[in-house]
């Protein structure tokens, strides 16, 4: 490589990239002898092009690998693509190409861009899991779970669209119509795959106590969504037998409370209640609408409860009282087993019903304090001592568990159990760019898992996206198959991508490997990952599944470790100012290149425009870069003007890496000057060379010099130079320099030249020389100078002599700092950020900290914890090598960290039935919402409401300390929603189906709900009760005139009266 004065890191990079490449530096095999370090970034979605997350998170391994492998470890440090996923049939269909296509252009384009940036990764292990050599053995390793049991089939509820046929992801579902034909969408239960997750649910939950290197917040978040508890089954038997069914069991948490159970409920779909229902053909009608309704776990047990008595009773099993029995629209079948015991004196959701239904209320619990609790306007829900509870009074809730659980035991009627939140992994997609699913469906409608030698099923690539239907469901010859010359049919879902996701990094450790999923020996050898970086929002789905995934290969023999990764490091966010105008309420956001910022000397934002049109923009402060927000920055745009070290350099040192990084244009220019200025230096030191010179002193007279030069072959060259030396008026160019920091860079000169007539100086800096006498000098720029002095004198037979030094003349340092809160909340340690700028020239001989509280500290980067909230006059003084010191006091307000605030508004379309939730939180820079069972890591999302259903929210925002939770119920009941009823005002019952019937929609269908219609005259003809539909233009009044069997054409008038 050349080694040019001019930095040019284009030139640099590309020539070191090659030599890389040529050599296969990073390339790395299994070596026994050596230890290993696995090095590992969540791997990226080819979408197109990288962006400044993925240069962060790709800049932290890369350093990583590259500082364990100047340890001496044999360091693997691969990359590949998760290329499967909805985004690619929607760019197919906006581009008029396949997703296979797509997804490969993109490949190739960003495996570019990370060339460019120079990372250290072994790029013989590249996968990409739209492969067929990857997803083979995902679809075989399917396959060995079904023959052990943990893999099973069952209908689940999907988005359908009637018109196309077809189903739809929930970013399809627009205003609650298809996104292509805006056909309201309707909700559809097909069957679907799962694996048994909950089979583990006990080891997720203890090997997390192992991950010492985790952060605790991501351990705690997966505590939470496992959701270990402690209970008992009670058994209550029916006091008289339904069918074949003499009783059913419950799961409670609390049976503290059992003496306070004043009824039970069943889930509609109970087969208790289904049984009864088959007589009861009110109840009938009842679980039918509650059927239409879009529900999940959390939803049901949040909404407004509606219910209905089924008129059979249970027998309590401590009491022996009968205790009537309800069916509720928010019980849930597939939760436990689907029947729970209603304490309305203790929990607020029972309690609601109770009143609403008009049914006991009892308590059996008082507070630990004694304090007086009723139960008459609300539930207590905490626990305390028991009460009204018989031989169970004064125990406290643990001495009540095991007494009642024990009593329970002993008359067959309970036992103690363990239940979990988690519920098991769904992993049927009705998408194309996905794994197809290794099943064969039977005709007789079994199903058998594809065997080996008919894997991997290739998913087509030549395909045309229509937006209507996946190209396989639709592709007769490809879901046909036979299997020993039996017929049979490919399964058409695809794998939910996670599944990929989830073993990826298992494969880099063979990635060559085509007879088999995993060599074990090789695997075992790197795993597990020693260094895994990936970011926060991951902390649940694809951290959990990877953990549950690594287990089910260490049960197949594949790996011996139970975890995939031993360090994991979730890397902050990257941060930009935004900026945005505003018209009529709605922002537009611009972008950071387009727009001129006035700043003031603390670098805050004084005013700012759109450079384009001189109009204001808005700050929005320092916020996530996202494409919403338009303040995003492009790599390679950076890159292009600086070199790749240059955007390395400052994503590594502007933050720590697991905290948030403000993106700064100055902070990259400064970052370049740094390097460039490191290139002069290394270069300057080079060209100096190895070979000194020599200086003599001769008397008077004729002398020969010789000068031998030789090498270690024993040959050698003489050079003879002959001189006469006389005696002459010696000229003599000699000084001295000084420098004291300043901010004109000016240096004093002592001049002690003698016998000379001129005096010539050379300072170095490329101007002409200066001729005469000085005492000092001022320079432009700060540098390394040589300086000459060239001194003459025509009287010494025209002597010429030359005196030069090198001086280093530094621009003077400044102090500059700021704060950052990095403690625990609610804890006042503040972190200061040394912003000082010190020259290349000189260096630091001490920092000096004057927090303002009488405490002081003498480290570069320091931490401060005050006792006190307030104003503090806080200094930082430098003093360095050259003795150029600098100081700077600021008044800094400490307050004490808060929490993050969780807080979000929300609107509802009527029309469309849309929800949009706006994210108001504070203090958070992550966020995880559930909505109600969907998860969701956007700012600001959004769902649809069903008719008559309530849906609980969940909001968990976070910051790089802490969490805080929101959680609320959105009613969206009958009642609120039918605030106008439409009545028709013509009806014409000819059996066109048009207008045949006038219907008017009852909410709570009751025995007492009556319609009368009357003609202007008044005369009743025709009249229904108890109201249960509409009115076909009949009547069975005598004395009406008819026509046909309908009444004449009129005008006529209702009278409808509600419950």
């Amino acid at each position: 490589m050349a080694f040019d004065e001019i930095y040019d890191p284009a030139r640099i990079e590309r020539e070191a990239q090659t030599f890389w490449n040529d050599n296969n530096t990073f390339e790395v095999t299994e070596d026994p002898s050596k230890e290993k370090f696995y090095c590992l970034a969540m791997f990226p979605y080819p979408s197109g092009k990288l962006h400044m997350g993925h240069v962060r998170n790709y800049t932290i391994t890369d350093v990583i690998a590259r500082y364990q492998r100047m340890q001496g470890k044999n360091v693997l440090h691969p990359m590949g693509w998760d290329a499967f996923g909805l985004p690619a049939e929607n760019a197919a269909i906006q581009n008029n190409t396949a997703p296979a296509k797509w997804t490969h252009e993109n490949i190739a384009y960003m495996k570019a861009q990370l060339r460019s940036l120079g990372f250290g990764i072994d790029w013989s292990r590249e996968l990409a899991t739209c492969e067929p050599d990857y997803y083979k053995w995902e679809q075989w390793f399917f396959t060995k779970l079904y023959e052990k049991g943990l893999v099973y089939k069952k209908t689940s509820a999907v988005n359908w669209c009637p018109h196309d046929a077809t189903v739809l992801a929930n970013e399809q579902v627009i205003d609650g119509c298809c996104w292509r034909c805006d056909t309201p969408v309707e909700r559809k239960e097909i069957p679907q795959w799962f694996i048994r997750i909950t089979e583990y649910a006990e080891q997720l939950l203890e090997d997390l106590e192992d991950l010492d290197h985790w952060p605790e917040q991501v351990k705690t978040m997966q505590r939470n969504w496992i959701g270990k508890s402690r209970g008992v089954n009670v058994v209550f038997d029916l006091s008289q037998p339904t069918d074949t069914f003499q009783h059913f069991e419950v799961y409670t948490t609390r049976p503290d409370t059992l003496m306070g159970v004043t009824y039970l409920t069943l889930a509609t779909q109970h087969p208790i209640a289904l049984k009864v229902a088959e007589t009861n053909p009110v109840l009938a009608s009842f679980i039918e609408r509650c059927q239409v309704q879009q529900v999940s776990e959390a939803e049901m047990a949040t909404m407004e409860k509606v219910g209905m008595d089924t008129g059979i009773t249970a027998v309590h099993p401590l009491t022996g009282e009968t205790v009537p029995v309800w069916v509720g629209n928010y019980v849930l079948m597939d939760y436990g087993s689907g029947a729970v015991m209603a304490v309305p004196g203790h929990d607020q959701r029972d309690f609601e019903f109770a009143k609403k239904y008009g049914l006991p209320i009892a308590q059996v619990v008082l507070p630990n304090d004694s304090q007086e609790c009723s139960v008459d306007t609300q539930a207590f829900t905490e626990k305390g001592i028991l009460t009204n509870s018989g031989k169970y009074d004064g125990l406290d809730f643990s001495s009540a568990f095991d007494a009642i659980s024990t009593d329970l035991e002993s008359s067959n009627h309970g036992s103690v159990a363990t239940n979990y939140r988690l519920r098991d992994w769904g992993v049927s997609r009705q998408r194309y760019w996905g794994t197809p699913i290794p099943m064969y469906n039977l005709a007789d409608g079994g199903e058998i898992a594809v065997p080996l030698n008919k894997l991997p099923v290739i998913l087509p690539t030549d395909v045309e996206m229509d937006g209507i239907q996946s190209p396989i469901k639709a592709d007769e010859n490809w879901r046909m198959a036979e299997l020993n010359g039996q017929a049979v049919e490919h399964e058409t879902d695809t794998f939910d991508t996670f599944m990929e996701s989830s073993w990826y990094h298992a494969r880099f450790t063979c990635s060559d490997l085509d007879s088999a999923m995993l060599d074990p020996a090789r695997a075992d050898y790197w795993l597990p990952v020693d260094q895994y970086v990936g970011g926060i929002e991951h902390a649940i789905l694809h951290l959990l599944y990877a953990r549950f995934y690594h287990k089910l290969l260490r049960d197949e023999g594949l790996v011996n470790s139970s975890e995939p990764f031993k360090s994991l490091l979730c890397q902050g966010m990257v941060l930009a100012e935004s900026f945005y105008t505003e018209d009529a309420g709605r922002k537009t956001w611009i972008s950071p290149d387009d727009v001129t910022v006035e700043q003031d000397d603390k670098g805050r934002t004084i005013s700012a425009v759109e450079t384009k049109t001189g109009r204001s923009v808005i700050s929005d402060g320092i916020t996530k870069m996202s494409k919403s927000k338009n303040n995003g920055v492009d790599p390679q745009t950076t890159i292009d003007k600086h070199g790749a070290d240059t955007v390395r350099l400052f994503t590594m040192f502007a933050a720590p890496p697991e905290q948030t990084l403000e993106w700064s244009d100055e902070g990259v220019s400064g970052a370049h000057r740094f390097l460039r200025k490191l290139w002069k230096m290394v270069h300057d030191h080079v060209e100096i060379g190895s070979v000194e010179d020599l200086t003599y002193t001769f008397d008077e007279g004729d002398y020969d010099v010789v000068l031998t030069a030789s090498n270690d072959y024993f040959c050698a060259q003489d050079d003879v130079f002959s001189a006469e030396i006389i005696s002459l008026p010696v000229v003599n160019a000699d000084f001295e320099l000084t420098y004291e920091c300043n901010e004109d860079l000016e240096i004093t000169i002592n001049d002690n030249s003698e016998s000379y007539t001129d005096l010539s100086w050379d300072f170095g800096n490329g101007e002409e020389p200066t001729s005469g006498l000085l005492s000092s000098f001022s320079y432009a720029e700060e540098g390394d100078y040589t300086i000459v002095l060239t001194a003459s004198n025509p009287a010494a037979c025209n002597t010429v002599n030359t005196y030069s030094t090198s001086i280093a003349v530094p621009a003077p340092p400044v102090v500059d700092f700021s704060t950052l809160p990095v403690a625990d909340c609610e804890v006042g340690i503040v972190q200061y950020q040394n912003l000082s700028f010190i020259s290349i020239y000189d260096d630091v001989l001490s920092w000096s900290w004057d927090f303002g509280d009488g405490s002081t500290s003498s480290e570069f980067v320091s931490s401060h914890e005050y006792v006190d909230q307030g104003q503090y006059n806080v200094s930082l003084t430098l003093e360095t090598e050259l003795g150029c010191d600098a100081f700077l006091a600021d008044n800094i307000s400490v307050g004490f960290l808060q929490k993050p605030q969780a807080s979000f508004t929300y609107t509802i379309d009527s029309c469309s039935r849309k929800v949009t939730f706006m994210n108001q939180s504070e203090l958070s820079d992550s966020y995880i919402w559930d909505l109600d069972g969907l998860a969701s890591d956007e700012e600001n999302p959004s769902m649809f409401l069903e008719v008559g259903s309530s849906y609980a929210i969940n909001l968990i925002a976070s910051n790089e300390f802490c969490s805080d939770e929101l959680s609320l119920e959105i009613d969206y009941s009958a009642e609120n929603y039918y605030e106008n009823v439409y009545v028709p005002n013509v009806i014409t019952p000819n059996g066109d189906l048009k207008n045949d019937q006038f219907f008017i929609p009852v909410l709570n269908e009751c025995e007492s709900a009556i319609l009368r219609i009357y003609n202007r005259w008044g005369d009743l003809v025709y009249t229904a009760s108890p109201y249960m539909n509409e009115w076909d233009g009949s009547s069975k009044v005598s004395g009406i005139k008819l026509e046909g069997n309908k009444v004449v054409g009129g005008t006529y008038y209702f009278i409808l009266k509600l419950c």
